[in-house]
């Protein structure tokens, strides 16, 4: 499997755990409300159960997420050190892409150069 579509789907999980806790934050807080405010509407039943699933579902969910978050992190600390020894690499023997415009601004340099030297000789003479 490639690596980044790896990476992806990863990111996807944690994305989509991420809007799971906050609907369950969401619902949390509505079950909150519900009990310190007697003014409300009578709180659903169903809305109640899915609170209480909700509230559930990270401890069940958490052996599974663990080694996933785990691997994650490993990835992403793996792609920061090849990041850093790339960069080493580049700031040790220069980016091809530098020497690359250095070397085409200085070929326009020279020829500006000596146009402008053989204006000047055609002006003296």
């Amino acid at each position: 499997m490639n690596l980044s579509l790896l990476l992806f789907l990863l990111l996807l999980l944690l994305f989509l755990l991420l809007l799971l806790l906050l609907l369950f934050l969401l619902l949390l807080l509505l079950l909150l409300l519900r009990l310190l405010s007697p003014l409300l509407p009578p709180f659903p039943l169903l809305l109640l159960l899915l609170s209480l699933l909700l509230l559930l579902l990270p401890l069940l969910l958490l052996p599974l997420l663990l080694p996933l978050l785990l691997l994650l992190l490993l990835l992403l600390l793996l792609l920061l050190l090849l990041q850093l020894v790339l960069a080493m690499q580049a700031a040790a023997y220069g980016s091809g892409t530098n020497a690359l415009t250095l070397g085409l601004a200085e070929a326009v340099l020279k020829w500006r150069l000596k146009s402008h030297s053989e204006e000047q000789q055609k002006q003296q003479h």
